[in-house]
């Protein structure tokens, strides 16, 4: 009754989490909703992040899947140099950890595990990035 009196106009739907009944209906009932528009970004941008972002969070991501538990999430990367020329790409990024004795764990013994990271990394940048 509450949203009634707020929302006199508005349409209910009911929904079950339980059970899924009535969740067909929500998306076609959002739609209906939804004003026209013209498209805020062109068909072929992605997004309206920088590719340095993208880098750094697929880095990021590798360094949780190589290292589990040993790395706090609170580890982070930035990207010191990003450059495209003809169909090749080049990165460098720095990797910030929250305490100085994190940083063998991340370097690991004869840097395998730094090189781990950098050799999942770069296979997904060329991917994501349509390049070589």
């Amino acid at each position: 009754e509450w949203w009634l009196r707020l929302l006199p106009d508005a349409r209910v739907l009911p929904v079950s989490a339980k059970t899924g009944e009535g969740v067909d209906g929500v998306l076609g009932a959002l739609l209906a909703e939804l004003p026209v528009h013209p498209p805020f970004f062109d068909k072929e941008q992605l997004s309206d992040r920088p590719e340095r972002f993208f880098a750094a969070e697929i880095v990021r991501k590798h360094i949780f899947e190589c290292y589990a538990d040993e790395i706090p999430y609170s580890c982070e990367v930035s990207v010191d140099a990003f450059k495209e020329a003809d169909n090749k790409i080049r990165c460098e990024c720095t990797v910030h950890v929250a305490r100085a004795s994190q940083k063998g764990i991340v370097i690991g013994k004869g840097a395998s595990k730094v090189k781990e990271v950098t050799l999942r990394a770069q296979k997904e940048l060329y991917g994501f990035f349509r390049k070589r």
